[in-house]
């Protein structure tokens, strides 16, 4: 479950939408009204997404997939209005993921907003919560033998496929991985200057040297 919802983080940060619907598809979540809304089109995981990152799915899965597409747009009340009828348009899908999604979700849900809030509290950006999940979920599904064979699992037809599946997956989550740290890494050098973001990225080196 914990490395399906790392998937599915992974997923929403690179505009992946495949890897979202994959994911979601995975732990059981499903909305009956999404899908008599918008028949054939199999768009339940496009709910979870907007529901775990607060975000509408255009701008989950805006082509070039910016990392600072997070960031709040507009004034407090504008973003809480355009939030709050996007809930009322799409409520009974809203219910339907709640009543799918694994129990732990729910606790996962609430804290997201919960870090959300606090970060914009003490002046953070939006995208401050989502690359530092991100950042984690990447790094969780690198340490983990079984989501490095995930691919070559569905593809023992010989030796050598398996071995170039386990390769091409290790590479794509370095990729992920490295994006967001560079992306986190420039966004400090932009907040707080190129020392302080250096001893951030790289903690090893000596805090006197900086």
């Amino acid at each position: 479950y914990s490395l399906e919802l790392c998937e599915m983080w992974k997923g929403i940060v690179m505009a992946d939408a495949e890897s979202i619907k994959a994911s979601s598809k995975r732990l059981g979540i499903r909305s009956k009204w999404m899908d008599e809304r918008f028949p054939g089109m199999d768009l339940s995981h496009t709910l979870i997404a907007a529901m775990l990152s607060a975000k509408e799915w255009s701008v989950i899965a805006m082509q070039g997939n910016a990392l600072d597409r997070f960031d709040s747009r507009g004034s407090q009340e504008e973003q809480r209005k355009a939030l709050s009828a996007n809930v009322s348009e799409y409520l009974n899908g809203i219910v339907d993921v709640l009543e799918s999604c694994p129990r732990d979700m729910l606790l996962i849900l609430k804290a997201n907003d919960a870090l959300r809030s606090v970060s914009s509290q003490l002046g953070g950006l939006s995208s401050d919560t989502f690359l530092i999940t991100a950042l984690a979920s990447c790094k969780a599904l690198l340490v983990d033998p079984k989501t490095t064979s995930r691919l070559s699992a569905a593809k023992q037809h010989s030796f050598c496929s398996s071995s170039l599946s386990t390769l091409s997956r290790r590479i794509e989550l370095l990729l992920a991985y490295a994006r967001v740290k560079i992306f986190i890494f420039l966004a400090d050098v932009q907040s707080y200057g190129m020392w302080k973001a250096m001893s951030d990225t790289f903690p090893i080196w000596p805090s006197s040297i900086l």
